[in-house]
């Protein structure tokens, strides 16, 4: 009887585990669908994709070191003052902490701002909190890379 009660102790043990990381599996699959998303909503100016993707006090720390709010992100998106012709992400590094995520990553972009086009790419950081069940992107950060020797 005792060594049944031991098996059933490992066994439940060994399954809560494995719930623990089919969770963490999917947390970090549904960023990476959330990134890709708000890639996407970028490209395509949809900006009503946004407002569900970031959070209304959303903020992103551009290279430049300015600050911009997701109304300014929006607002710029609706009058055509930014357009993004192109942006892909890779080499995603999402890190959970329970009801919050960092996600690391590399973006190269091409875009135009206000009149101006500019390509580059960046490294970013996306801060993500779980809010009613969803994770939304409620800090952003990026900075240039240097473009690669070409020797």
């Amino acid at each position: 009887m005792k060594t049944t009660s031991v098996l059933f102790a490992v066994l439940a043990l060994a399954l809560s585990v494995c719930g623990v990381r089919a969770d963490e599996a999917a947390d970090k699959a549904e960023l990476v669908r959330v990134e890709n998303a708000t890639v996407a909503a970028l490209v395509a100016h949809d900006a009503k994709a946004l407002t569900t993707l970031l959070a209304a006090d959303w903020r992103i720390v551009t290279a430049d070191a300015s600050v911009m709010t997701r109304e300014a992100l929006l607002k710029d998106l609706d009058a055509g003052t930014l357009k993004f012709e192109s942006y892909k992400i890779s080499d995603l590094d999402v890190r959970l902490f329970g009801d919050a995520a960092v996600v690391i990553g590399h973006g190269d972009s091409k875009m135009e701002w206000k009149g101006e086009s500019i390509a580059g790419r960046e490294i970013f950081t996306d801060v993500f909190i779980r809010r009613d069940g969803k994770w939304l992107c409620v800090s952003s950060h990026s900075c240039d890379l240097p473009e690669p020797d070409s020797k």
